[in-house]
């Protein structure tokens, strides 16, 4: 299991730590879907998409931040790997047990 460069999460500008849990990740569409939410038109949003795809970090509100998730420290890339995992196995062990 991998973090992917196009998977984004919310993160406080200023401290890169997520204002969301370790279960919200935003693929790029997601991103999009977001911004439609807030006061952003159609060519902001774009353009906001543009710098995520190229830098992998942009700005956009005072003090909110969307960044790759392999962009992160490193510390909070192995959280969010660890939430994962841990997802992961419980979704095995439900199947597991319904194959029973």
């Amino acid at each position: 299991m991998k973090l992917h460069k196009d998977d984004y999460v919310l993160v406080d500008t200023n401290t890169k730590k997520p204002i969301e849990g370790f279960n919200i990740v935003y693929p790029l569409e997601e991103v999009r879907w977001f911004l439609y939410e807030g006061t952003y038109d159609e060519e902001e949003i774009n353009e906001i998409l543009k710098k995520l795809q190229s830098k992998g970090e942009c700005k956009i509100d005072e003090g909110w931040s969307f960044v790759s998730s392999t962009k992160l420290p490193k510390s909070l890339q192995q959280k969010y790997l660890d939430y994962f995992k841990t997802l992961d196995k419980q979704l095995n062990a439900t199947i597991n047990l319904n194959q029973q």
